[in-house]
């Protein structure tokens, strides 16, 4: 299966490669972020690729892992995601199946790195998928992260819904709408959702059915947008799972966006 053109993966490459630009209040801003997380190179290819049965293109060494070492490690002479041009590797001329889940490796939880904006690089490459028929879904989360999947998108699966913050993001960085909510009020917005989560069975693309709650759903809909978080006894920006700690311990905009 070959739907992904040569454009989109070039694009996708330029992502990683060159950076994204950002918008923070009145500024533009280029965050740059490395395709292998918080690993080195080596590390991240190594859970996708068997490196010690692969040849290399130094005729010092063996194998694939041991020049990827040499140049990436011992030397660092190899140009910043040179992976993406070598054709040892199925990206530039390899079938869907095996770019997609290079592409969702990146983001695995134990890959990604949380202190960088990863989830903008997620939203900027989902952007690029759909244009030729893919996106990258949360499935299933470990240790409340999520791990992403690959799947058909279509016209018809995407979301009408917008979260408030994401409909009114320009005005709340310019501070033209504020917003409070009680804590009192929390508590009883969160009581509300969990009366009404209820259980019911979906089907995914494959045909597989699979039970969820009326919660997941929700959850599901605003990670399409950002990834969840809310603030610890610490008062750190953590990923979270929990309806109610989400709801309670967040920002008022985030709460809307379960709400309105």
């Amino acid at each position: 299966m070959n739907n992904i053109t040569g454009i989109t993966k070039r694009d996708i490459f330029d992502l990683f490669s060159k950076g994204l630009n950002i918008d923070i209040l009145w500024d533009t801003q280029k965050i740059i972020y490395p395709y292998y997380g918080r690993l080195s190179e080596l590390e991240f290819l190594k859970r996708l690729y068997p490196l010690e049965q692969m040849p290399s293109s130094d005729p010092r060494f063996m194998n694939a892992e041991g020049d990827i070492w040499q140049h990436t490690v011992n030397n660092d002479d190899y140009p910043f995601c040179w992976i993406f041009d070598d054709d040892r590797f199925p990206l530039k001329n390899g079938n869907d199946e095996d770019f997609l889940r290079f592409l969702c490796e990146i983001f695995h939880p134990i890959v990604r790195n949380e202190e960088k904006d990863w989830f903008s690089f997620l939203k900027k490459l989902n952007e690029l998928l759909r244009n030729d028929g893919y996106e990258l879904y949360s499935y299933q989360q470990i240790s409340n992260r999520d791990i992403y999947n690959w799947r058909i998108y279509t016209d018809k699966q995407s979301p009408i819904f917008v979260p408030f913050s994401e409909r009114h993001k320009k005005d709340i960085l310019q501070k033209k709408i504020s917003l409070s909510i009680k804590l009192k009020a929390r508590e009883q917005i969160f009581q509300v959702l969990n009366k009404y989560n209820f259980t019911y069975q979906e089907t995914d693309e494959t045909g597989w059915n699979y039970n969820t709650t009326v919660g997941d759903c929700v959850f599901s809909e605003l990670r399409q947008f950002y990834e969840l978080k809310c603030y610890n006894d610490q008062g750190e920006y953590i990923p979270t799972a929990n309806m109610k700690d989400f709801v309670c311990k967040n920002s008022p905009f985030k709460v809307f966006d379960i709400i309105a």
